[in-house]
């Protein structure tokens, strides 16, 4: 993966038999251009309004939580659905704009662009006489 987003490895929380929600990797997409990087997690029954998406310094950090569905008076006979709480982080390279971040979440995939900061070109000085 290129320098301008990596992402930061964490150990996922397991169901040891303990009361602790589970914790989940979502898969993640990174693609670039010259605008800027564009990046598209799968977050799969997560509501809006449950999903945080916060830049501290060179971090991206992800976070959902997807609560179980009401069961309406039936029994689950097999459940893969993935309830509990989402996490992925990402290091960002100086060249972002961390002021500049665009976000879409529709059908379970959040979507985040990334733009790069404007380089300014080469400036004249203008050197006033003494």
């Amino acid at each position: 993966m290129n320098q301008t987003l990596q992402s930061t490895e964490r150990q996922n929380c397991c169901d040891n038999g303990s009361k602790a929600r589970r914790m989940f990797r979502p898969a993640a997409d990174v693609s670039t251009s010259d605008r800027g990087v564009t990046l598209r997690v799968d977050l799969p029954g997560a509501k809006e309004s449950d999903i945080d998406v916060t830049i501290d310094r060179d971090t991206l950090s992800i976070r959902a939580r997807v609560e179980p569905p009401a069961r309406d008076g039936l029994t689950p006979l097999r459940t893969e659905y993935r309830i509990g709480d989402y996490e992925r982080t990402f290091r960002i390279a100086d060249e972002i704009d961390r002021e500049n971040v665009d976000a879409t979440y529709r059908n379970g995939v959040l979507t985040l662009h990334l733009n790069r900061t404007q380089v300014a070109g080469p400036k004249k000085v203008k050197i006033a006489g003494g």
